[in-house]
């Protein structure tokens, strides 16, 4: 979610939603750093990466942070961090369902599910057969990865 998020909100101008990315970032290296006996050594990586991706918002105070960790080049003509597009992969995702339009319930698939499976799981999850009430739905509509909308 993190250096991908960042990557995308910086092309799209977005630079609200790239600050959340990164705020969703830190308490995953900080419990990631408190778990693991390379502890300090993760804490590192992850407040320089950290650093990193506040550049764009903060140059000034960044730059300042990067050479307090004892970088000797400067921040800005560093290259941006890479990431590996199959680690980054969910492996599970969470589905909306609605009925007509409305939100009323979720659940955890994995990522790979086929857009029948989706349709399947949606119609056989007890709170929207709850809203059915015993009707067969008039359309069903997918959007992979995301949300299952039943129509009544």
């Amino acid at each position: 979610m993190s250096r991908i998020d960042l990557t995308q909100s910086l092309v799209r101008l977005a630079a609200l939603c790239g600050l959340a990315a990164i705020l969703a970032v830190v308490p995953r290296h900080a419990a990631m750093a408190q778990q693991s006996a390379d502890g300090l050594a993760i804490a590192r990586q992850a407040v320089e990466a950290i650093v990193h991706l506040l550049n764009p918002f903060a140059p000034h105070i960044t730059e300042e942070l990067w050479e307090a960790l004892g970088h000797g080049e400067p921040l800005h003509a560093t290259a941006w961090p890479g990431y590996d597009a199959d680690l980054a992969k969910e492996d599970e995702i969470e589905l909306v369902l609605q009925v007509n339009g409305k939100v009323r319930g979720r659940v955890v698939v994995p990522a790979d599910t086929a857009q029948g499976e989706l349709e399947g799981v949606a119609l056989a999850d007890p709170t929207v057969q709850k809203w059915l009430d015993g009707k067969p739905p008039r359309k069903v509509i997918v959007v992979p990865g995301r949300l299952v909308n039943v129509v009544v």
